[in-house]
């Protein structure tokens, strides 16, 4: 069909509407991949399409492609392209055995593209992701509904303790501003999942947890960040927001009333979210203005 299209917040591309609404469309009713019945699940009145295999080859990749994101274990080198020819050449079944690719070096410096030089980068970055703060490693698991913000929300909230995080009950997690009785459930019915506890454990033994560095002054405390456009003093925006987080602030992605505060270099830009919390009375500071108020500047 022909679909208009426009840029939601300037630059996120979204369908505005279906020209031809022609409804010809056929749904899957096999996964290409597995060949297992689909299902389509209704998520707050959005239809999704999905393939309720947890064994389904296609999401394994996808899972491991999370492993090794930045965010997660933050393996450089190796794409999904990559790690779906290891998939298939059976040298990983499990999140674990990226931690011993090195039995294949000869196999795999001869994939297409590889070489020598890109296996010792992966190798190097592979040994580099054993030291891991225990939130980027929660996240990286691909738990339901445990995004990174969520993960880091959780690992602090329990002092970043894994005996503590792989213990949660129902209620520990239900109890956290911000999770939910959905969330909650999702979580506990993972860490009673034998598989997933298999797989847990083989990686436990392969990584170490770095301490986590918190400043204690709390000079964010109750505070509530949202951070818009490029950022300046910082390497990228990951690291501003670890930083206010150290502090005892919070960062969200949407304003709101509960915003105390709108992160934005360009304080006089038009842009959708500077009109937005100019609507709602909400501070708009710089960078430099975030140092000042750390007294870190």
């Amino acid at each position: 069909d022909t679909v208009k299209v426009f840029k939601a917040n300037m630059i996120i591309p979204q369908i505005a509407s279906d020209v031809e609404e022609s409804d010809n469309i056929e749904i899957p009713k096999k996964c290409p991949v597995c060949n297992h019945e689909t299902e389509i699940i209704d998520n707050n009145g959005v239809q999704y399409l999905s393939c309720p295999n947890d064994f389904c080859h296609a999401k394994f990749i996808k899972k491991l492609d999370l492993f090794t994101s930045r965010n997660a274990m933050n393996i450089d080198g190796i794409s999904e392209q990559i790690l779906t020819r290891l998939f298939k050449e059976k040298m990983v079944n499990d999140f674990s055995d990226l931690y011993h690719l090195d039995k294949y070096k000869d196999a795999i410096i001869n994939f297409d593209g590889f070489g020598v030089k890109s296996y010792d980068n992966m190798i190097k970055s592979i040994e580099k992701s054993r030291k891991v703060k225990l939130a980027n490693f929660i996240y990286a698991l691909g738990i339901s509904e445990i995004g990174f913000s969520r993960a880091k929300l959780i690992c602090k909230k329990f002092n970043n303790d894994i005996e503590k995080v792989r213990n949660l009950t129902f209620e520990d997690l239900n109890n956290i501003d911000g999770l939910g009785e959905v969330i909650a459930t999702k979580w506990v019915e993972t860490f009673n999942n034998p598989d997933f506890i298999k797989s847990f454990e083989n990686i436990l033994k392969e990584i170490e947890f770095v301490d986590v560095k918190n400043n204690n002054s709390g000079k964010f405390d109750n505070l509530t960040f949202v951070i818009t456009g490029s950022v300046n003093n910082f390497k990228n925006r990951d690291e501003l927001v670890e930083y206010i987080e150290n502090l005892g602030g919070k960062v969200v992605k949407a304003i709101s009333n509960n915003v105390n505060y709108l992160i934005n270099n360009d304080v006089t830009s038009t842009s959708t979210k500077n009109k937005k919390a100019h609507e709602l009375g909400i501070s708009i500071i710089s960078e430099d203005d975030l140092l000042k108020m750390s007294n870190e500047e």
